[in-house]
């Protein structure tokens, strides 16, 4: 039968078992990874977010101007036109839904002589966002910067594209809003208005 080891063995191995624990490196590569694991998980998360971002701002930029250039470029604008138009916006979207985030206005702007621009007429499509244009109402008169007056008896066609933005990962601490983009294009083959038939 084995002698019961004695306190002061007890204390001695102890003492020898936290030494070792002390002298030991065998487990710091976990802590660091404990601490900085949670770190690198919020930033590869937010640089998703941000990609996400960036290019959901490419798309409505090219989609902003490829309806303007389309708009301007005949002789007239027709309800088939403006409806094809209107649909090549969720193409130009994808992957990103657009009709029930989102919104087209196509504005024509024309100046006869000694009046201020003034808007004509003003189709919405392409989905089902409810905003108001930033450039005026049928009618009225048309808000545009001093360097994108059109010129006597010319046409201008302004298309405005509203995207409502909700962050994918950080919904908590990235507010959701409302993303704009416009382009303004001259009439290319007419200095009159463009009427819709």
């Amino acid at each position: 039968m084995a002698a019961l080891p004695t306190p002061a063995l007890f204390r001695e191995r102890r003492r020898g078992l936290f030494r070792r624990l002390r002298r030991s490196r065998r487990g710091a590569v976990l802590v660091e990874m404990a601490v900085l694991t949670p770190i690198l998980l919020i930033l590869l998360l937010g640089a998703v977010e941000f990609a996400r971002y960036v290019l959901i701002m490419q798309k409505l930029d090219r989609a902003a101007m490829s309806v303007g250039d389309l708009v301007s470029r005949g002789t007239q604008v027709t309800s088939q036109d403006l409806s094809n138009i209107f649909d090549s916006v969720g193409h130009l979207m994808q992957p990103f839904s657009f009709p029930d985030t989102g919104v087209v206005l196509i504005t024509a702007v024309t100046r006869s002589a000694g009046d201020p621009p003034e808007v004509v007429w003003q189709e919405v499509g392409a989905g089902d966002l409810v905003e108001a244009s930033r450039v005026g109402t049928p009618g009225g008169e048309a808000v545009l910067p001093q360097n994108l007056q059109p010129r006597e008896n010319e046409s201008l066609y302004v298309a405005e594209v509203y995207y409502d933005y909700a962050p994918l990962i950080f919904d908590s601490f990235v507010q959701q809003s409302t993303l704009y983009h416009w382009s303004v294009f001259r009439a290319r083959l007419s200095d009159q208005v463009i009427t819709i038939d």
